[in-house]
């Protein structure tokens, strides 16, 4: 008679009248080792499925963007669905998503807000993968169309807002990266900043009926807003901060101008692949490496700030450079010949 007892790798012998022996199959399922099977070892169960996401959160301008990216594990099949908040794709409340990952904030939020971003696997839609995107508060200062020119407006009030600007400035001699004094924008500087001074220069100003003022952030020497071992100083940082919540109790925006990227911080090192085909201010403003140097040190300018907990809703702008030029003798601009391919990957002759 065939054996009617079930194993976890079980062999189905049939006898038939002509006394053949024949082997049907040998296959797994699950319990305890079985002679007949290859090995005599219990067969393992296939891989689960599993999804992850790049990057793991990030924090975004209100309306701003940032791109995810999507990996199915142990599945030939890596396409994957995306939700913001459980809503398919999105929407304008909490930001939208393309089917490529691209999620856009939405534009116009009053308060901070965080969004869980979710990618399904098209494999199997019960693994999944969740990651946040921390969405800040749209500004208080916004540009619109008006009558017969556009405007500036505070969100908080919807009313125009005409900058009426003032400087503050602070001068001293510093220490420069190579150990020689410099006179230098001091305002900011660990162990000169003057939180008193401050105060009673923008109680002056806001008496005097200013409502904006720009100051200079400084990264020649010791002491500035670039940390020697890598990165931005956060004691620097604190000092900026604390001048933003003076400014905003005082209703005054701040312009945070710069000038060169900081001598320390690892920030410069990013120039020489494009050296010396192009040299000095012209390495900044007009090759690949300037410019992708000054947008990774304003990136983490912003977030070093919204680390800190600055009032973001006291800066009026960000003036990438203050007193902006070319240097016409220094490369590429003195060439009277050849091509060269700038920032925006066009080839000038």
């Amino acid at each position: 008679m065939p054996s009617t007892r079930q194993s976890p790798c079980s062999v189905s012998l049939h006898l038939i009248p002509i006394g053949l022996l024949i082997l049907f199959a040998c296959g797994c399922g699950g319990g305890s080792a079985h002679p007949f099977c290859p090995g005599g070892g219990v067969c393992p169960p296939p891989p689960l499925i599993s999804v992850s996401i790049l990057p793991s959160s990030v924090t975004l301008a209100a309306g701003g963007t940032a791109q995810f990216t999507a990996t199915v594990q142990n599945s030939s099949n890596q396409n994957v669905t995306w939700d913001v908040a459980n809503i398919p794709n999105g929407n304008s409340q909490v930001g939208t998503i393309t089917s490529a990952g691209l999620y856009t904030a939405p534009g116009n939020l009053s308060a901070p807000a965080s969004e869980k971003i979710t990618a399904v696997a098209a494999a199997d839609t019960s693994r999944s993968a969740s990651v946040t995107a921390s969405v800040l508060a749209a500004h208080r200062f916004g540009v619109r169309l008006g009558a017969p020119l556009a405007e500036f407006f505070d969100r908080t009030t919807s009313m125009a807002f005409t900058p009426r600007g003032n400087n503050y400035i602070r001068l001293a001699t510093l220490t420069d990266f190579k150990g020689n004094p410099y006179l230098a924008h001091s305002t900011f500087v660990v162990g000169l900043y003057d939180a008193n001074r401050a105060e009673t220069a923008l109680a002056s100003m806001q008496a005097g009926g200013y409502n904006t003022v720009t100051i200079i952030t400084e990264g020649c020497c010791q002491g500035t807003i670039g940390n020697p071992a890598g990165g931005l100083n956060s004691d620097y940082i604190a000092n900026l901060v604390d001048f933003l919540q003076r400014a905003k109790a005082h209703t005054i925006g701040v312009v945070i101008a710069s000038q060169w990227l900081p001598s320390f911080g690892g920030f410069i090192d990013h120039y020489g692949a494009c050296y010396p085909q192009f040299d000095d201010i012209n390495l900044v403003f007009l090759s690949s490496c300037g410019v992708n140097t000054t947008k990774m040190y304003f990136q983490d300018l912003v977030r070093a700030l919204i680390n800190a907990s600055a009032p973001m809703d006291a800066i009026f702008a960000y003036e990438v450079w203050d007193e902006f030029y070319y240097y016409a003798a220094k490369a590429p601009l003195n060439s009277t010949t050849g091509t060269i391919t700038t920032a925006m990957a066009r080839p000038t002759t």
